[in-house]
């Protein structure tokens, strides 16, 4: 038992040691929250603003199934090319533009076509980022098992999600009196109602953190795929010897 102990300790410091997997692993858990905290909050974002919460409720179908489609045509483009880094730079990059776009518009009534394209530009960008980075934290983190290097970067994700969705909330402030007339969030629901705040700073503060975590990854992150390097050096020497 004190030997599975200290090989677990060890090889939790070993992967913890590695600068590019700690910045991955960050980096990708601040996406996935900030993916959850969007779908958490969106009734709360876009009533205020005299959107149904049928309209919210396309709007995050819109995002999943998008997201669907995005992992099934990046997927195959990774596999193709092996350009993790590339390929997920570029999609959590037009992911904030999408969702940055969202933000300006979900905070203006009567919007509904530019927020719906934006919902479903979000999803399609933001979902297949997910997949990537978890075949790239394998890859990062070689020899370590993949179970550690993936759970620690569900874990990451999992507590920066409920950090995002606790706290977001706090920042809302009381709603005008003229953008009280478009409120719908007063008829949603039969035994209750949402209470109307404007959420202006919140979806602000979302989309600034959001474009800060991009930024960085896309500046400071320069991984090597160790895994993949040893199976091509195995295969050289395979022909080498053939």
């Amino acid at each position: 038992m004190n030997g599975c102990t200290g090989l677990y300790s060890f090889t939790m410091l070993q992967v913890m040691h590695n600068r590019c997997y700690v910045l991955l692993v960050l980096s990708a858990g601040a996406g996935y929250a900030i993916f959850t905290a969007l779908l958490t909050l969106l009734i709360q974002i876009l009533c205020p603003m005299g959107y149904t919460d049928t309209f919210a409720g396309w709007c995050t179908s819109s995002m999943i199934v998008s997201g669907v489609v995005g992992c099934f045509i990046i997927g195959i483009l990774v596999d193709k090319t092996k350009l993790y880094s590339e390929v997920m730079k570029f999609a959590y990059g037009l992911s904030v533009v999408s969702l940055c776009v969202f933000s300006v518009y979900c905070l203006q009534p009567h919007q509904e076509i530019i927020i719906a394209i934006a919902s479903c530009l979000f999803g399609m960008f933001s979902l297949p980022v997910y997949p990537i980075v978890q075949e790239m934290a394998v890859e990062i983190g070689f020899p370590v098992k993949e179970a550690i290097s993936a759970g620690i970067l569900n874990i990451s994700g999992c507590i920066q999600s409920a950090m995002l969705v606790l706290l977001l909330p706090l920042l809302s402030q009381p709603l005008s009196a003229g953008k009280m007339a478009h409120e719908t969030c007063t008829t949603i629901g039969q035994k209750g109602h949402i209470v109307p705040v404007d959420q202006t700073v919140t979806v602000m503060v979302l989309s600034t953190f959001a474009t800060i975590v991009v930024v960085i990854t896309i500046l400071c992150l320069h991984p090597r795929y160790h895994r993949l390097e040893m199976e091509e050096d195995i295969n050289s020497h395979i022909c080498q010897e053939n």
